[in-house]
């Protein structure tokens, strides 16, 4: 069996294994994340979390609301014990500009139930299936760098404020 969440499985079948084992770790992403398809920012976020949904590597996940410039259709609800409490969706890029309108269905929407604990009212977009990604104004490749293994200070435009005793 491929490790959950490989690039291309089942989503259905990773959302499913995340709300019967519940994801390995969760930890909030520092850092602000943008998503770009079809030349368009879906999501721009300092909400992002990092999920891990094996001990390899984690992946982000973002609160619905952090999903712009889209619209988002379910296309397969996903149940534990009985209830619908996640889904794979659909995401539809409008198109604008010349640039034609896209779609993809590697999305996976956890609805706000409680019982899920940090996976509650989170969205996961499978990273190869993006444009791209950055970290602060950094691209991001193959899959989020891990917290706990590596220290990196990236360029960004946001604004930082640096004080030493309150000063």
């Amino acid at each position: 069996m491929p490790r959950p969440g490989a690039f291309g499985s089942s989503l259905a079948d990773l959302a499913s294994y995340l709300l019967t084992n519940g994801p390995r770790k969760v930890y909030p992403a520092s850092r602000r994340v943008r998503v770009i398809h079809n030349h368009t920012t879906i999501v721009d976020s300092t909400k992002a979390v990092h999920v891990w949904e094996h001990d390899g590597y984690p992946q982000f996940y973002f609160p619905l609301s952090e999903l712009k410039n889209c619209s988002k259709r379910d296309i397969q609800l996903v149940r534990s014990d009985g209830v619908a409490r996640a889904a794979v969706v659909e995401v539809t890029i409008p198109s604008r500009n010349g640039i034609k309108e896209t779609k993809t269905d590697r999305v996976i929407r956890f609805t706000d139930d409680r019982s899920l604990g940090a996976l509650s009212g989170l969205v996961r977009l499978e990273f190869g299936a993006m444009d791209q990604w950055l970290e602060e104004d950094v691209p991001v490749y193959v899959h989020p760098k891990d917290p706990f293994k590596r220290i990196d200070i990236l360029p960004s435009s946001r604004p930082i404020e640096v004080r030493v005793e309150g000063r």
